[in-house]
């Protein structure tokens, strides 16, 4: 929209609680955009404005620089007719919020605040619908591909089913006929594109993998011993880190990882 003449401040005064709005908005086309528009002739008949619409419309679009088919489209409807004296038949107008919102103001009176209010509101909501409406085709969007996915590969399918009922990676290996690991790499993939919930202790797997990821000499954390030790090179290949440098090796193992009384 083009810059408008300087608008003088005028006084805010407080409005009615119980004024009401009117003015209807109807979707269309306007700047090569769909948007809500207003009729500017029920936005004339609203704010009491004292002159006939014709030359009030007319005379605003020109002092305020307002551009034909950016911020108003003009238009003669298809039913009107020349009255009984001859004439044009008359013109209606179709405006952008914008455009409503500054002819409003413009009046300098309660009605106009009143009016530009409501403008505001009513493009907060369409700009929420919008928003609400592109999240929809998004989340479309990616459930199609996730059905793509799971048609191009058997594989995953079938290991979602399985996880569906409850089995472990063990369990499923054994179905489909791959090992453990294989079946986790795809689990892990799977997630990473939403096919599959993320695990329920994801937070503990991150400090996990990120202890995995530091030098061998790195102290290991303090959860079970309560200070820092170095982690052996058999701990890191044979045990989970939660037993890192408690001084376990594999003549030494706890109950239910093969130690204890036999």
């Amino acid at each position: 929209m083009t810059n408008r003449k300087p608008n003088s401040a005028y006084p805010i005064k407080p409005l009615a609680v119980n004024s009401t709005i009117t003015i209807a908005t109807r979707q269309g086309e306007l700047d090569g955009q769909s948007q809500p528009l207003v009729n500017a002739r029920d936005l004339h008949a609203f704010l009491d404005v004292g002159r006939d619409f014709s030359n009030w419309i007319k005379s605003r679009i020109r002092d305020y620089q307002f551009l034909e088919n950016a911020d108003y489209i003009e238009f003669s409807p298809k039913l009107a007719k020349t009255s009984i004296f001859g004439g044009r038949p008359k013109m209606e107008y179709h405006i952008s919020l914008d455009m409503a919102k500054e002819l409003a103001m413009v009046e300098r009176n309660d009605k106009g605040r009143l009016a530009r209010r409501y403008f505001i509101d009513v493009e907060k909501r369409a700009v929420a619908k919008a928003q609400q409406a592109l999240t929809s085709q998004q989340s479309w969007l990616i459930k199609d591909l996730q059905a793509q996915l799971l048609a191009a590969k058997p594989l995953w399918k079938a290991i979602k089913r399985y996880k569906q009922l409850g089995l472990n990676h063990v369990e499923i290996g054994k179905l489909v006929d791959r090992d453990q690991s294989t079946i986790r790499d795809h689990v892990r993939k799977m997630e990473r594109y939403g096919i599959l919930p993320p695990p329920k202790n994801l937070a503990k797997l991150q400090r996990m993998a990120l202890i995995l990821q530091s030098p061998k000499t790195q102290p290991a954390h303090t959860e079970t011993t309560g200070s820092p030790c170095t982690v052996t090179d058999w701990e890191r290949n044979n045990l989970p880190p939660i037993l890192w440098g408690q001084g376990y090796h594999a003549g030494n193992l706890p109950k239910g990882m093969g130690g204890g009384a036999k």
